[in-house]
């Protein structure tokens, strides 16, 4: 049963992300009182979906969700190719310019990562920027506040709650090459 400051957390984080219809999967999370066993999957030594099944099988209603996470305070994993894919950019880029930036943005461990619309193969037929790439289907991000490690969190630089679409992957590369030419100048 849920029992922690954290446990609530990242229920709540999993239960917005099925209300958003956001396909999700729950991941090991670290034991943070034994020393940072990850626990969930039996032989896990860090953030890992749960499920051999996962891509297949994402948690999409409140249900679901209620019936993983009242176990444990598992990770929540947004599962990309089901309507929702990411971009990955450089720290250095995304603090260049945060407002031009069009959608919920996501700061694991020093990257920033853009939830986008599908990539479509025009879009990865076109070269990123540097230290840039695009994160689709059959992959998956830690959505706030998943332990990335036992000291780290994923936090949301921009919440969904600002944006009221996930916007355009064409949109968010023109955005990202934008800011990368004028950092690089």
């Amino acid at each position: 049963m849920l029992n922690e400051r954290d446990d609530h957390s990242v229920w709540q984080a999993a239960h917005n992300a099925a209300l958003r219809g956001w396909p999700i999967t729950p991941a090991t999370h670290p034991e943070l009182d034994t020393g940072g066993r990850w626990m969930g999957h039996p032989h896990a030594v860090g953030l890992t979906p749960l499920s051999p099944a996962w891509w297949r099988e994402p948690v999409w209603t409140v249900a679901e969700v209620d019936a993983w996470w009242q176990q444990a305070p598992y990770g929540v994993l947004l599962v990309c190719g089901y309507g929702i894919d990411a971009m990955e950019i450089p720290e250095t880029v995304f603090a260049a310019q945060t407002a031009r930036l069009l959608g919920p943005v996501v700061a694991a461990s020093g990257r920033r990562i853009v939830l986008t619309s599908p990539v479509d193969r025009e879009q990865h037929a076109t070269p990123l920027p540097p230290g840039c790439r695009w994160i689709t289907g059959a992959s998956w991000i830690p959505l706030p506040p998943t332990r990335i490690t036992s000291r780290v969190s994923a936090a949301w630089k921009q919440p969904p709650s600002r944006f009221p679409v996930i916007p355009d992957a064409g949109k968010v590369m023109y955005t990202v090459r934008t800011c990368f030419d004028s950092t690089s100048k």
